[in-house]
């Protein structure tokens, strides 16, 4: 440097050292905003310029002394600078002041100059209020230390090289760059606008301008405001957004602040839903073009959602739910991923599954009927679809079935059933089906041409259809089936004369599918009629009969002729009655067997014969006795006959010969009507004329068996027996001893009612004839009516085993006692009296009582009374209580097992009681007071609800209630005061209980208060309170409450971890329990409250910097009660600075900038480290450049605040920045698959946050990041290059270094759908699909057992050749990329190669539903071997690893094809079949059964065996030898076998290969044997028979004899030829049957019959009555002798009577016979056999006396005294007729008027007549005397009396006339002093012409009145003594006499 350039002189030193002392001084001024320290230099003298430096200092030109500027400024903000002129007051010396290099505290000045001009220059500027000088030589300078965004005036003055001298200043001014905004928001965005917003340094006079670009266009607008709201903006771009700060010149500007965001984008449109499949749908949508976004795809169904984001404008969303509603949103995503529009909505269904199962039946002509399966739960529909080829139609449903109509006949249709999702719209996939309607049915079915075997059947069918017809035919057991495609057949192999139903069906297409049939019916012709046989002939008719084959279903043709004239007549009777013919003349007939048609005739066959004479005519049947009829009849004269004479009772017929035109019938059956039939006989003793009948009844015999049944209280029913057949009628008497009644009757029993109950009543039936009035003997019987029903049954006393009875009934009886309870029989006993006790009886069962009336005979019952009742059940037992509440109690008890009860539960309280029903044995007794005593009873009821058991009983306390109102207070630290309220009344004590979680105590008190001392401070108390029952145990429900005691004070405050906004406080626990602390905390102006369970407590939101002062309470549980605070004081921590950003990073060095932070702060610290050390310093300002930094290395910065205080410190901010990494290099690629590579590198120089890895193909460039040195990169395209570029960044994930590249192939992607398509035994053929990417050929590698082979092709198939059969081969096939050496990874497949074909195949071992198959391995592999099977309509599998198998589960009898396959180890390659044919066994027949068995044939039936047979092989075999035939019907007749032999039969069914035979059926059956010979009966007795015979032909085993007499038999067996029978009952008929019975004891022979009777039984019990008061007759009664007998013939004298009526008792009654006199009786019992007898002497009754009709003649004589009178009447008039006069009497009567008298007289005494009760009375009775006598006299008026009676003989009155009569007694009972009308015989004469008058002469009155007045006062007297002695005697004996009281 030259010496030149600086020049040092005193002045300019000074002048330097003022410029530097001032600029420090201003530094320190402005408050230290800079830490650059400023160097002033010398000036220079010289004028040279010099140029600033990179970093903007400017160096000096001198080396000597001066200094370098050392400033630190930011680059340029590149605005022009400006220039400007200066106007001085001396000469201009600095020109063109220029202001550039603006920032935001400094500006470059610089100036011009004239060179020759030594000067040096003062700078000066000031904003308006402050001002600030400084010097220099340059014509430059850079003012620093400005503020920012300020209009700064500067001026420059030369200065002369004095120093002094100064030159007109120059001016200009300029704006220093206004700050930087700060936080610049984007928010708000939309689709077309943003709203932006940014901080600004208060104060500052500033615009802002805001920029916004989206790479392409610009724009710009300016704002006063903080906040701008930027519009017209496009959706979906990124805007890059720049907010400048514009001082108030509005050109200079601070740096801009940039941000970027994306507009919303668009909505997409047009949003279609497509592809739907059950898991899937596709999405498409549009979009603006050209827009670079995403798109956010978004699902959900109502429950689950789901996000997929895509690139493409479509979607397919997989993994769905079929048939589910799907809502789909699409949302376009701006290209930074976060920015998204409005979303777009759909919603469809997914494809609902398909429906499974779909089935097609009940098939009609029209319709078919489809069901289907839906997985449940699914809400969808059906669509129907049907279609025939032609026409398709379509129905929706709900259900999972449809009956399609409306279909066409016989036609295919194919339906489809699709399911519809709940939108009606989506469809799943559909199923199909398909199946024919049923065809119509043929018309116009014809049969014609019909032969005897053969018919042709023809019809019609509609055109154009395409079916087959089945033709089926039937007899009605037989049924045929053939198939045509014609519309004609001919049916043949028919029977003759068979009715044959046809019925032709149409078949659809399909061979299944059958319309409906049509049916006609037809005969085949008849065979000829056979064996035509002429009887029945009569005068006029024949009767015709034939044979013909049986089942023909035929009618005939009867043709005549007598050789003039031709008849015809038709029938369908194998019979035919021809008349109109003439009597005795000989006819030809014909008979033609004629189908069902009427038409076809088979051959005639023909008979002759005679028709029959006439009739006889007037036939006669007279003289009927019991045995015999006389019969006469005419005939036409000159006839040249016999007659036959027959006659029958219906059942026995008897037939004699006569010539004669009478004759007399005997030995009949008494009172059985005969029909007697008399017949002409022609001359050839054959041909008989017509049968004349007539008809009569013998006389009947008694009744028998009268049985007396059903009585009642009013009625009885009567039945008896009669011989069977008779026709009678019944004439039935009753009399219960007064009274008699008759009715008739038809009917063999009678009910009669109105009877009186419990009365014995005899009861009289008379057989009559059917003419009405012949009669039979009366049977008589007796009985008692039943008795009347007991009243007012009633039960009492009942116990658990006794029940007592009581009961009224009006008359006396016995009476049944009866009980059952239902399970048990009934128990009766009998008694006496009207009550009785059950015992023994069951508890609590219900009992049915009974009680009946018993008649005298002591077995007559009433209707029985019936009433039931239960007995007391049992007591309950074990009865207990539990489960105590207030007010409820838990009752259980015990109670026998199996008993129908009910339970009654009582309760009381000693005031109140309930009670409740229940059936359980336990029971809860509520609604009671609390803490009473209460007594429960509990008591069993039987069913009926009533009946009780005994009491159980038990006594509780229900548990007392809860205390109310339980009051802890007046805690202390160690005592609590309890308080409580308890319902007023009640008698309880209660437990007071305090716990403290681990401790408890208990006290006992009557009060309800109480003082719990002792306890802990701080201590939370649970205590319980508990009332007590009186019993001191039963309580009642705790009630709690808890209480704190006071917690001790808190000790130790102490305040530590101070932060920003906290305070961690901690303390010493207080003595005693606290359940947490209030913390209060309160600076200058706030109080604040927190709490604490802890002995710390972390004060938060406070403010920083600020002293706060804390107390700490401890607090009970209360949360009430607190102890004494202790307290402390603390500052918090300032708060951290905010947005501490990097704004300039480089390789050395990082700028940060930050906001203040909340609060206050004094100075800020800043920290950074990183490996090597830590540095720090310290700054008031809020921004510092550290330099010095290492290249590539993560710093830690901490900045923070610290406090005023110097010591509190706020927390830093960790901020950690990397400076830029180095290279990456050694990049290579491994790991390489189809879709991923390793990438590895070494790691860059210096160090890295991550690394971003680039890589791209021809067509994508994607980008990955890691943060080692390697990375997997996924999701590439198989067989692709791609090439690969690695970036270290930064960790602000910003930075990146250079990057380093690779080039590398995918790995192909396997191949798809490898698949071997054509398999044989020795290739392979194979085709697959292209790999997703790319590959360039294909590597095939197969490997088996013996090696491996390969190959390559460009091909996608493959032949592989030259395999063994059999075999499984591995096949590989790998893709290989483009550089040939890049392989994909290989699809191993497997497959077998076909087995080799099966030989030698064989069936053994047949059975009916088995088969055995062998054959040999086939040449090459296998695995197993299936078998196929199959017959005509079946097709079955099997599968054996063996070279054999039995085939099983066949069907008999069919022929089956087998197959064997060879199957490979996969279970699916198989080999070429073997096969071989059979038949199955057949199966054997069932059901065998012999339905006819004869003596020389067994005809069989059977049943068609399971399966099917061609024909059935018989075999029978005996003693002799086997025979066998075939069949092909199921039923057989074997003939000419051997009576009574054991014939062994074996039946089996044949297959249709006439050699396959089942197993046979076994059955042995005997042969009946042949009837016996010559069968006699012998000696014959009342009770025995012999029987003998002779051995038939043939074989036989024993005899059976079988005995019959009508209703009773039994059978025998006897090994002889003779059997003695006994115990025969006498007189009865019996029909033996003998038979020969085979080895087998059961097949019998026919048997021969012989009838006998036993002899009859004579009579041995009997009774002989001549009643009184009826005709003279004989009532003779006996019993029935043993055995059977047809009636009885009585003879009394020379009378003979038969008698045939009665059972058990019989009765006769002879009339025609004297009262009173002895007869000779004989009765003789009739018997079919030999006769009985008896023979006895019987006397008849008596009746009334016979009287005269007529007066009768007296002869009266008066005794002079007037009171007395002889009258004489006629011996002759006591007549003996009608039994012996035994005593007779004097009837009087004073009424003169009467000619007659009443028997009702007789009732009347003289007594009587004196009172005036009647005019007439009896006044003698005499006992008869025999005398020789004409006359009898009797005196009247002797006063005498008859004995024991109350007759007196009365004297007569005087003046007075009396009428007389005569009674006669042949028999006087006298009852109560009277005459018994009802038993005495009696008859009055009239009353005599002759009247008795005691008329006195008037001489004689006075004596008259004097006698008189004597006779009153004697009869007074006596009569007082008469009653005074009666009276006694009365009271003596309480007789019945009547007292007649005297007035």
């Amino acid at each position: 440097m030259r010496r030149d350039t600086f020049r040092w002189t005193l002045p300019t030193a000074l002048l330097g050292l003022c410029v530097m002392f001032q600029g420090f001084s201003s530094l320190t001024a402005e408050g230290n905003e800079q830490s650059t320290t400023l160097s002033t230099a010398s000036t220079s003298s010289t004028s040279e310029t010099l140029s600033t430096n990179s970093v903007g200092t400017r160096p000096s030109s001198s080396t000597e002394g001066a200094g370098i500027t050392n400033v630190t400024s930011a680059a340029t903000n590149g605005n022009t600078p400006s220039e400007t002129s200066a106007t001085t007051a001396g000469p201009v010396a600095v020109t063109s002041l220029i202001v550039s290099n603006q920032t935001t505290s400094s500006v470059f000045l610089s100036w011009n100059f004239k060179q020759e001009s030594s000067v040096s220059y003062r700078v000066e500027w000031t904003n308006g209020s402050v001002s600030n000088t400084d010097n220099t030589s340059d014509t430059s300078y850079t003012v620093t230390n400005l503020t920012a965004g300020v209009n700064y005036t500067f001026n420059v003055t030369a200065f002369a090289a004095d120093g002094v001298t100064a030159r007109a200043s120059i001016q200009n001014s300029t704006f220093t760059r206004p700050d930087a905004v700060t936080n610049l928001t984007a928010s708000n965005q939309t689709t077309s606008s943003v709203f932006l917003s940014w901080n600004f340094k208060p104060g500052s006079n500033v615009s802002y301008r805001v920029e916004w670009m989206n790479g392409n266009v610009s724009n710009t607008k300016n704002t006063s405001d903080k906040s701008y709201k930027v519009t017209d903006l496009t959706a979906g771009v990124n805007y890059t957004f720049n907010v400048t700060a514009v001082a108030a010149d509005g050109v200079t500007t601070g740096a801009s602040v940039q941000n970027s965001t994306f507009t919303r984008p668009d909505a997409v449109t047009n949003l279609i839903v497509s592809n739907q499949t059950t898991s899937s749908v596709f999405l498409s949508w549009n979009f603006k073009p050209g827009s670079n976004v995403s798109y956010r795809v978004e699902w959900m169904n109502g429950n689950v959602s789901n996000t997929k984001n895509t690139s493409d404008m479509s979607y397919t969303v997989t993994n769905l739910t079929a048939g589910v509603n799907y809502t789909f949103n699409v949302t376009a995503v701006a290209a930074d991923g976060v920015t998204t529009g409005a979303s777009v909505q759909n919603s469809a269904f997914t494809r609902p599954d398909a429906v499974t199962n779909l089935i097609a039946s009940n098939q009609t002509t029209s319709s078919v009927f489809l069901s289907w399966n839906f997985k449940p739960g699914s809400n969808v529909s059906y669509r129907v679809e049907w279609m025939n080829g032609n026409v398709s139609y379509t129905k929706n449903t709900s259900d999972k079935s449809y009956k399609v109509t409306d279909l066409t006949a016989g036609v295919n249709y194919t339906f489809n059933v699709t399911a519809v999702a709940a939108d009606g719209v989506t469809t799943g996939a559909s199923v199909q089906n398909s199946t024919f309607t049923r065809p119509d049915a043929v018309t116009n079915l014809i049969v014609s041409n019909q032969t005897t075997s053969s018919v042709f059947l023809s019809w019609n069918f509609k055109q154009g259809s395409s079916v087959s017809y089945r033709v089926e035919w039937t007899n009605g057991s037989v049924s045929n089936t053939d198939n045509t495609s014609d519309t004609s057949y001919t049916v043949t192999n028919l029977t003759a004369g068979v009715n044959y139903t046809f019925s032709v069906t149409a078949v659809a297409a399909d061979g299944v599918t059958a319309g409906a049939s049509t049916q006609n019916s037809t005969f085949t012709r008849p065979d000829a009629v056979t064996n035509l046989i002429v009887s029945n002939q009569t005068t006029s008719s024949v009767f015709l009969s034939w044979n013909f084959k049986p089942g023909s279903s035929v009618s005939y043709r009867v043709e005549w002729m007598n050789g003039n004239v031709f008849n015809t007549k038709n029938t369908s009777d194998t019979s035919y009655t021809v008349t109109n013919l003439t009597a005795g003349v000989n006819y030809t007939f014909n008979v033609t067997a004629v189908a069902a048609d009427g038409v076809t005739a088979g051959a005639s066959t023909q008979n002759s014969t005679f028709t029959r004479p006439d009739a006889v005519t007037n036939l006669i049947a007279s003289n009927q006795t019991t045995s015999s009829v006389f019969l006469s009849w005419n005939f036409k004269p000159g006839s040249n006959v016999s007659y036959r004479v027959e006659w029958m009772n219906g059942n026995v017929s008897y037939t004699k010969n006569t010539s004669d035109k009478s004759c007399k019938v005997t030995d009949l059956t008494a009172g059985v009507n005969y029909t007697f039939n008399v017949t002409a006989v022609a001359a050839d003793g054959v041909t008989t004329g017509a049968s004349v009948q007539n008809s009569t009844f013998t006389r009947p015999d008694a009744v028998t068996n009268l049985i007396v049944s059903n009585q009642t209280t009013s009625s009885v029913f009567l039945s008896w027996n009669f011989k069977p057949g008779s026709n009678v009628s019944y004439r039935v008497e009753w009399i219960n001893g007064n009274v008699s009644n008759t009715k008739n009757t038809s009917d063999t029993s009678y009910t009669v009612t109105g009877l009186a109950a419990g009365v014995n009543y005899t009861f009289n039936v008379t057989a009559v004839a059917a003419d009405g009035v012949t009669a039979g003997a009366s049977t008589q019987n007796s009985t008692f009516t039943k008795p009347d029903v007991v009243s007012n049954l009633t039960v009492s006393d009942k116990t658990t085993s006794s029940v007592s009875l009581s009961w009224n009934l009006q008359e006396k009886s016995s009476y049944r006692v009866g009980w059952t309870n239902g399970l048990m029989e009934q128990n009766r006993f009998n008694t006496s009296n009207t009550s009785y006790t059950v015992t023994s009886l069951a508890a609590g069962v219900n009992y049915t009582f009974s009680v009946t009336a018993l008649a005298a005979d002591g077995e007559t019952e009433g209707a029985p009374t019936q009433t039931s009742a239960f007995t007391r059940p049992d007591a309950v037992t074990n009865l207990t209580f539990s489960n105590q509440t207030t007010s409820s109690v838990f009752l259980s008890w015990n109670f026998k097992p199996g008993s129908n009860v009910s339970y009654r539960v009582e309760w009381t309280n000693g005031n109140v009681s309930n009670t409740k029903n229940t059936s359980d044995t336990s029971y809860t007794v509520t609604n009671l007071t609390a803490g009473v005593n209460y007594t429960f009873n509990v008591t069993a009821f039987a069913a009926d609800g009533v009946t009780a058991g005994a009491s159980a009983q038990t006594s509780a306390f229900t548990r007392p209630d809860a205390v109310t109102n339980l009051t802890a207070s007046n805690q202390t630290t160690s005592s609590v005061f309890l308080s409580w309220n308890f319902k007023q009344g009640s008698n309880v004590s209660y437990r007071v209980e305090w716990m403290n979680g681990s401790v408890s105590n208990t006290k006992n008190t009557s009060d309800t208060s109480y003082t719990v001392t002792n306890l802990t401070a701080g201590v939370n108390y649970t205590f319980n309170v508990t009332a007590f029952a009186a019993d001191g145990v039963t309580a009642g429900a705790s009630t709690q409450t808890s209480a704190f005691t006071e917690p001790s004070n808190t000790e130790n405050l102490i305040a530590s971890n101070i932060t920003t906004s906290s305070v961690v406080l901690n303390w010493i626990k207080p003595v005693g329990e606290s359940f947490y602390y209030r913390v209060q905390y309160s600076n200058s102006s706030t109080h604040l409250n927190e709490t604490t369970q802890n002995t710390m407590i972390n004060i938060t939101n406070l403010t920083p910097g600020v002293q706060y002062t804390f107390r700490v309470f401890a607090v009970a549980a209360d949360n009430i009660t607190e102890g004494r605070s202790g307290y402390v004081s603390t500052y918090t921590r300032p708060e951290v600075i905010r947005n501490l950003t990097v704004t300039e990073i480089t390789t050395n060095s990082l700028f940060m900038n930050w906001t203040e932070p909340i609060g206050q702060r004094y100075f800020f610290k800043v920290q950074w480290t990183h490996d090597n050390g830590t540095s720090n310093t310290t700054t008031i300002n809020t921004s510092l450049n550290i330099t010095d930094l290492t290249a590539g290395v993560n710093y830690t910065i901490r900045v923070s605040a610290v406090a005023a205080d110097n010591s509190t410190e706020g927390n830093p901010v960790l901020f950690t920045n990397y400076t830029k990494p180095g290279i990456i290099e050694n990049l290579t690629a491994s790991n390489i698959t189809t879709s991923s590579v390793v990438l590895n590198w070494i790691k860059a120089v210096g160090e890295s946050s991550y690394y971003r890895v680039q890589y791209s193909n021809s067509s994508t460039h994607l980008n990955e990041t890691t943060q080692n040195t390697m990375i997997s990169i996924t999701d590439l395209t198989p067989g692709v290059q791609y090439t690969f570029r690695v970036f270290a960044v930064a960790a602000d994930n910003i930075t990146e270094g250079r990057s380093g590249y690779i080039s590398t192939y995918t790995k192909p992607e396997v191949i798809r759908n490898l698949t071997v398509t054509e398999i044989t035994t020795n290739s392979l053929f194979m085709n697959w699909t292209e790999p997703v990417g790319q590959r360039y050929f294909f590597k095939v590698q197969w490997t088996h057992d013996n090696g491996t082979s390969n190959t390559t092709t460009i091909n996608t198939s493959l032949n592989i050749t030259d395999l063994t059969a059999g075999v499984n081969y591995t096949i590989r096939v790998s893709a290989v990329a483009a550089d040939n050496s890049t392989e994909g990874k290989s699809v191993l497949f497997t497959n077998y190669t076909k087995p080799g074909i099966i030989e030698n195949l064989t069936a053994s071992n047949v059975t009916t539903s088995s088969v055995v198959l062998n054959w040999i391995k086939p040449v090459g592999e296998s695995s197993y071997y299936r078998v196929q099977y199959s017959n005509s309509s079946t097709h079955l599998n099997e599968t054996t690893q063996n070279t054999m198998i039995s085939i099983t589960d066949l069907t008999p009898g069919v022929q089956y094809t087998f197959r064997v396959f060879a199957v490979a180890a996969d279970n699916i390659t198989e080999g070429r079949s073997g096969y071989v044919s059979t038949y199955t066994k057949p199966e054997v027949i069932r059901n065998l059964t012999v339905t006819e068995i004869t003596t020389n044939s067994l005809f069989m039936n059977w049943t068609e065996p399971i399966g099917q047979r061609y024909f059935f092989k018989v075999q029978w075999t005996h003693d002799n030898g086997t025979s066998n035939t075939t069949t092909i019907n199921t039923s057989l007749n074997i003939t000419d076998l051997t009576a009574g032999v054991n014939y062994t039969i074996r039946v089996s069914a044949v297959a249709a290969d006439n050699s396959t035979e089942g197993n046979p059926v076994l059955f042995t059956n005997y042969t009946k044997p042949e009837v016996i010979r010559t069968l006699n009966a012998t000696n014959i007795t009342t009770s025995s028979v012999n029987l003998s015979w002779t051995q038939p032909i043939g074989r036989s085993s024993f005899f059976r004899v079988q005995q019959m007499n009508g209703s009773s038999s039994w059978k025998k067996t006897v090994e002889g030829h003779f059997f003695h029978v006994t115990d025969l009952s006498p007189g009865s008929k019996y029909n033996f049957t003998v038979s020969a019975v085979a080895a087998d004891n059961k097949t019998e022979g026919k048997g021969v019959d012989v009838s006998i009777c036993t002899d009859a039984s004579p009579v041995l019990t009997y009774t002989c009555k001549g009643p009184n008061r009826t005709d003279p007759l004989l009532n003779i009664t006996w019993s029935k002798p043993s055995g059977n007998n047809q009636g009885f013939s009585i003879r009394v004298g020379n009378e003979i009577s038969d008698y045939t009526s009665g059972t058990p008792v019989y009765n006769h009654v002879i009339k025609g016979l004297q009262y009173n006199n002895p007869y000779q009786v004989t009765i003789t019992t009739i018997g079919c056999g030999q006769n009985g007898s008896m023979n006895f002497v019987c006397n008849t009754g008596i009746t009334d006396p016979q009287v005269p009709t007529t007066e009768i003649k007296l002869n009266i004589t008066k005794v002079n005294s007037g009171h007395k009178a002889a009258i004489g009447f006629s011996s002759s008039l006591l007549n003996d007729t009608n039994g012996q006069i035994k005593v007779y009497g004097v009837l009087l009567s004073t009424d003169l008027k009467r000619n007659s008298s009443a028997l009702e007289d007789l009732r009347y005494t003289y007594d009587d007549w004196k009172q005036k009760k009647s005019e007439t009375y009896l006044t003698v009775l005499k006992q008869r005397e025999f005398t020789r006598s004409e006359m009898i006299s009797v005196d009247i008026g002797d006063e005498k009396n008859f004995s024991g009676s109350n007759y007196t003989n009365g004297p007569l009155s005087h003046n007075q006339k009396y009428k007389v009569a005569i009674v006669l007694f042949t028999n006087l009972y006298i009852t109560d002093s009277l005459v018994d009308l009802s038993q005495s015989f009696v008859s009055i004469t009239p009353f005599a012409a002759d009247i008795l008058d005691t008329t006195l002469e008037t001489s004689s009155n006075i004596a008259i009145i004097l006698g008189v007045v004597f006779v009153i006062i004697l009869l007074i007297i006596i009569f007082a003594v008469v009653f005074f002695k009666r009276r006694r005697q009365t009271k003596k004996n309480n007789g019945n006499i009547p007292i007649t009281t005297i007035r």
